[in-house]
């Protein structure tokens, strides 16, 4: 009887031993998802300007924030990725900052996944140094002239509105308009 006391003494030992470290993994987890959940809507430096990543306006799309993030990190077969292909674009007044590559690829990223569940998709590239609107491109047509220029909400059931800065001059921004 005594042997069985005396082992349960170890029993114990371990078993809290055990309960101490799943406590401090809790509390370690939790104050790691408290923390990322402070600054989800925080700003981050981009060069020495400080820019919002991502600005939603009535609702969240992940699908269509990661597509747009996927997107831009996708390279040519000379290997350049499209955000890089962005900021070189020089002559954007007739593509609207895309080249030929980069709008047909958005275009059939955006337009044939999110095309059947939203009314509108746009996607357009903004140089800060001539306006604050997207440049018009022939890939994407926005439904209302300045729609995508409006900071203030469109009357619909559903609307998301992406902005990422690409560089210090240019921004691309992605309207989803479900009426």
């Amino acid at each position: 009887m005594r042997k069985i006391l005396h082992q349960r003494r170890g029993q114990i030992g371990e078993t809290l031993t055990w309960m101490v470290a799943t406590l401090a993994i809790g509390l370690i987890v939790f104050a790691s998802v408290a923390v990322a959940s402070i600054f989800a809507g925080k700003t981050t430096l981009l060069g020495q300007n400080s820019v919002k990543v991502f600005t939603e306006t009535n609702s969240i799309d992940l699908f269509a924030k990661e597509s747009l993030v996927s997107f831009l990190l996708t390279k040519d077969s000379s290997g350049v990725p499209v955000y890089q292909q962005i900021i070189q674009e020089n002559s954007p007044s007739a593509s609207g900052g895309f080249n030929d590559f980069d709008g047909k690829l958005a275009a059939n990223i955006f337009q044939t996944f999110y095309g059947s569940y939203y009314d509108y998709v746009v996607l357009g590239i903004i140089d800060l140094t001539k306006s604050n609107c997207p440049m018009p491109n022939t890939y994407f047509t926005p439904p209302l002239a300045g729609a995508m220029c409006s900071s203030s909400k469109a009357s619909t059931k559903h609307e998301v509105n992406y902005i990422f800065p690409l560089s210090d001059t240019k921004e691309i921004k992605m309207y989803l308009w479900k009426l």
